[in-house]
């Protein structure tokens, strides 16, 4: 459920042969992504598009979008940046749908079935998570998502052994 409320914006994202990402950080997270398929192991530390006519480094680490064009370099390899750009366009979700699994998971360790089942009911429909995982935003803020519910499943494990 999470994942199809997440594809909502499939029309919109998906028009034809191309495809529209959400929002400006989604188009300059496509830039370092591309730059590292194109360029790999090499990532964008430094680019001379912003902070004209200067350049500037990036404002965050290039861990996600490196990442994530080492789990497109195969279909870049095989059709070009438009295959690895529709692959992406779906990993905000995919990464979105997760957390709600982890939550699912953590809740119904800790708290039970009910707790779990409406946690993940919420987190699934939640606006605020909903429109950082959704289909074409792609930006690092659902792996954030992710790693903090992880990290927070593994501390509760954690202390409670």
């Amino acid at each position: 459920m999470a994942l199809a409320v997440r594809a909502l914006p499939l029309p919109t994202v998906a028009t034809g042969d191309r495809v529209t990402f959400i929002g400006m950080d989604a188009y300059y997270h496509m830039r370092r992504i591309h730059y590292a398929l194109v360029r790999f192991p090499e990532t964008l530390d430094f680019d001379p598009y912003i902070n004209y006519p200067d350049g500037a480094r990036a404002i965050w680490p290039a861990f996600f979008d490196t990442a994530s064009a080492l789990l497109v370099m195969p279909f870049y390899a095989a059709g070009g940046l438009e295959a690895a750009e529709r692959v992406l366009v779906w990993l905000p979700a995919i990464l979105g749908a997760a957390t709600v699994v982890v939550v699912y998971f953590l809740a119904l360790r800790f708290f039970g079935y009910a707790t779990a089942l409406l946690s993940a009911l919420l987190l699934a429909v939640l606006p605020a998570h909903y429109w950082y995982s959704q289909l074409g935003f792609l930006d690092h803020h659902a792996a954030v998502a992710l790693a903090s519910g992880g990290l927070l499943y593994a501390a509760m494990v954690f202390t409670q052994n």
